[in-house]
């Protein structure tokens, strides 16, 4: 038996414990030894009939094989004499042995061609992720309750939007800014809980909060320039600017909100800053009227652009929710972004920014660059489902369910710490920053929580500078009543043995 015939014997070792259909692993089997060098080109393969006898399979199976490889391109017939590894393949630098032919099919293979600086400038960004789960656990930060959300209703809007809309619209790409009922939906609804100044021509439908800081950003800046970002702030922001190519500067939250004092002695002449006045994420301060001012005074006279990155301002649960930077703006220098994620569900992604007039034109030009736009049918189901009402009250609803958990995760907290840390309650979003004494490890407490069950993360994950190197970070949105009594006594547990 030919060395040949031999290599591509061995590919059906593990056939008989594969569910797979046997000509798929043979095709793509032979396929990868071509490509890895370990079959060269110009080989001739066994004939169909003798590989068929040889491995035990129907000659119709190998058959099917060469004839769908002949089609690709990779083997070629000779009439009266078999077939062969096509020699049209032989100018490509394929490798040779069977080690580099292995490597080839694992995930440590690295092409020659190198990925770009802005693909890899913010991978270590992102560290705020936690591991998905078919549900997220109780106090993980930023995650909804799943189980309060009201999929019945949501479903039959879906499937409305589905059966009762013209095939062209549910179908086809649809409109670059978004579907114009919801944009009119999206504008009545910031205007109403947020102070938002805008009409529906102003608002642009993306895929998500990321893809909405990405248009703003490739928009109104160039790579190389500097943006302010929070610090501590959003990792998903920071990640984001960076692989648009900007150069982030962390600039300090303090009582009053964004530093901004600060950030004009380290960066005076920016093109972003990308800020949370109403919520700051994670540390729940709201940015003082006079520092709100004086940004907005700063982005006229430096010429910056200021991205109003508003995540958590849907559920405040004392007085009316604050009027947005936008709202207050009278140069037009502020874009507005928010998205679903929190009210309605992750999965859905479906995001949005409020633009000025002026800009509108040129963010579309730019967003028809990229695949940022959501599914028609979800626009269209979303749409309705804001008209007839079902947003604002499933919002209303959470927010008495939020404030009840946030209520008993504060009182334990405050209980079992005793005094060494009081924890405020916030006055919006969905988390509670926690400051553990210094002879308590966060990370082993975390480890503890995790081991049992229940998700937080360090504060130190939302900052450069490694602020809130002894902070707890706990959501208190995610899981049912059940799930979140149960994790409300395993912190009490593991917060007591921590503090001896």
């Amino acid at each position: 038996m030919s060395h040949t015939a031999s290599l591509v014997n061995s590919i059906l070792t593990d056939t008989h414990r594969s569910s797979r259909p046997v000509y798929e692993q043979l095709r793509e089997g032979l396929r990868e030894m071509i490509l890895g060098g370990q079959v060269p080109t110009g080989s001739r393969l066994p004939s169909s009939r003798r590989w068929a006898e040889d491995i035990g399979v129907s000659r119709m199976t190998i058959t099917r094989v060469y004839d769908e490889l002949t089609g690709e391109g990779f083997l070629e017939r000779v009439q009266g004499s078999g077939t062969y590894v096509s020699n049209d393949l032989s100018a490509f630098a394929f490798g040779r042995g069977e080690e580099k032919g292995r490597a080839l099919a694992t995930s440590e293979a690295k092409p020659g061609a190198s990925v770009s600086a802005r693909a890899t400038s913010g991978r270590t960004i992102r560290t705020s992720h936690l591991p998905p789960q078919a549900r997220p656990l109780p106090f993980r930060p930023g995650a909804a309750s799943f189980g309060d959300f009201p999929i019945d209703t949501w479903s039959r809007y879906v499937l409305q939007a589905w059966r009762k809309s013209p095939k062209a619209l549910t179908m086809d790409y649809g409109p670059t800014i978004g579907y114009g009922p919801l944009r009119e939906q999206i504008s009545q609804h910031l205007s109403v809980t947020r102070g938002v100044r805008c009409v529906s021509e102003q608002v642009i439908v993306t895929s998500g909060s990321p893809a909405s800081l990405a248009l703003a950003a490739r928009t109104l800046s160039d790579p190389g320039q500097i943006a302010w970002v929070e610090d501590p702030g959003s990792p998903e922001a920071r990640g984001v600017l960076s692989a648009a190519g900007l150069n982030n500067q962390p600039v300090n939250v303090d009582a009053d909100g964004f530093d901004l004092e600060r950030a004009i002695a380290v960066a005076p002449s920016p093109a972003l800053a990308c800020v949370s006045p109403s919520y700051q994420f994670p540390t729940g301060v709201i940015m003082s009227m006079r520092r709100r001012m004086e940004l907005l005074e700063e982005s006229k006279s430096r010429g910056f652009w200021v991205l109003e990155h508003d995540l958590d301002s849907d559920f405040r649960y004392s007085g009316r929710s604050l009027r947005a930077l936008q709202g207050i703006d009278r140069i037009d220098q502020v874009v507005y972004i928010g998205s679903f994620t929190r009210s309605m569900y992750p999965g859905i992604r479906l995001g949005y920014l409020v633009v000025p007039r002026g800009i509108v034109d040129v963010v579309t030009n730019v967003l028809e660059q990229y695949d940022w736009v959501p599914p028609m049918a979800t626009q269209i189901a979303m749409a309705s489902f804001m008209a007839d009402g079902h947003l604002a009250r499933h919002i209303r609803r959470m927010r008495v369910s939020y404030m009840s958990k946030r209520d008993r995760l504060v009182a334990a907290l405050n209980d079992v710490l005793g005094g060494e840390s009081t924890v405020a309650a916030p006055d919006a979003g969905m988390h509670v920053p926690v400051e553990l004494p210094d002879r308590v490890s966060v990370d082993d407490v975390i480890a503890e929580l995790r081991s049992r069950a229940v998700e937080s993360l360090p504060g130190r994950n939302y900052s450069q500078s490694a602020r809130g190197d002894n902070q707890l970070v706990l959501g208190f949105a995610a899981g049912s009543a059940r799930e979140f009594a149960r994790a409300i006594t395993v912190l009490r547990q593991v917060l007591t043995s921590a503090l001896g």
